[in-house]
């Protein structure tokens, strides 16, 4: 049992440091889903503003 526990030591720190990736790639993931609905608001509202003038201009 003492084998057992003090493996499981000395992959402590390599498991939180997965714990760790892990949960900055999901913290990285919602921060570029924000981004990319931000951009698709943005780019929408852009696409409005030409078809204005477009037709403005017709």
């Amino acid at each position: 049992m003492k084998r057992i526990n003090d493996d499981i030591e000395s992959r402590r720190p390599e498991l939180d440091n997965l714990v760790k990736q892990k949960e900055s790639s999901e913290i990285n993931q919602e921060k570029e889903v924000k981004r990319l609905q931000s951009l698709d608001a943005d780019v929408l509202s852009e696409c409005r503003n030409i078809e204005l003038i477009y037709n403005y201009l017709v």
